[in-house]
């Protein structure tokens, strides 16, 4: 598969997204300016989607015995991570998905902003940032860490 067409696929993936995409992409040379636009693209894509129809999905795999553990995961998740929305509101979010960390990101910020009830005109923009940020924080690093290694 095309190396592009790949870090694009892992942008929109959850856990890895911009993070994963923007290390690949560098570690695999490619263009750092067309990794990050096509990275960030990527990683926004489906967010929309998310926040739209993650309650929605939740509420019936609820109903389905096996799924119930897995709902109450996510919702003890969502509600965790919800706590700095709540203080901080649309910087709370934008916060959330800039730190570049193990369980922020793009998806992470969709599931809060579902759990709460906040339409994708409310979140987008503020996620769309945190996409930005993040993948800045982790190309510049990434660059760093490479040209010590060469």
């Amino acid at each position: 598969m095309n190396k592009i067409i790949y870090m694009f696929i892992l942008s929109m993936l959850p856990v890895l997204e911009i993070r994963g995409s923007m290390i690949y992409a560098l570690a695999n040379n490619i263009n750092p300016t067309l990794a990050f636009f096509l990275s960030v693209i990527g990683n926004i894509l489906p967010i929309p989607f998310l926040i739209l129809l993650t309650q929605k999905v939740l509420q019936w795999l609820d109903t389905i015995d096996t799924f119930k553990p897995f709902v109450d995961w996510i919702n003890k998740k969502a509600q965790e991570k919800s706590k700095t929305i709540d203080k901080y509101g649309r910087l709370g979010l934008y916060i959330l998905v800039a730190i570049p960390l193990p369980g922020t990101g793009a998806w992470t910020g969709a599931l809060v902003a579902s759990f709460l009830g906040l339409t994708p005109k409310k979140s987008m923009l503020p996620i769309t940032l945190g996409v930005i940020t993040a993948g800045t924080i982790v190309m510049l690093s990434t660059m760093g860490v490479l040209n010590v290694i060469k």
